[in-house]
């Protein structure tokens, strides 16, 4: 399947994830890209334990 074809049928590729701006964060998952939210205090604490 070409990138012409990728774009018609909705998937998004790494080159959508490397288009984000800066400090933007998501997630690609089988052609679908998902919004995250960044990090909480409580969860960075979590991670640093």
């Amino acid at each position: 399947m070409n990138v012409a074809a990728v774009k018609q049928l909705g998937y998004h590729t790494i080159e959508d994830i490397y288009n984000l701006p800066e400090g933007q964060r998501a997630e690609l998952i089988d052609g679908e890209l998902y919004m995250m939210a960044t990090p909480n205090r409580i969860q960075q604490r979590l991670v640093m334990l």
